[in-house]
């Protein structure tokens, strides 16, 4: 129970922590002005979301 509780406060964090990723991506959109930095940023935003998926579905998998 422990560790349950333990993977839901991590991805809860993760899931807070998220928004700072899309506020970074704006940021570094806005910055760039150039396209391989923004691809780059939506790539970035892309690999994050995808690591939040799949622990999420590790979660549900186990309990």
């Amino acid at each position: 129970m422990t560790e349950l509780f333990e993977s839901i406060q991590t991805l809860k964090f993760k899931l807070t922590d998220f928004s700072n990723v899309m506020r970074r991506t704006r940021e570094l959109g806005a910055e760039a002005g150039c396209h391989e930095t923004g691809i780059a940023a939506r790539m970035y935003t892309k690999q994050e979301l995808r690591a939040l998926i799949i622990q999420l579905q590790d979660l549900y998998r186990k309990y």
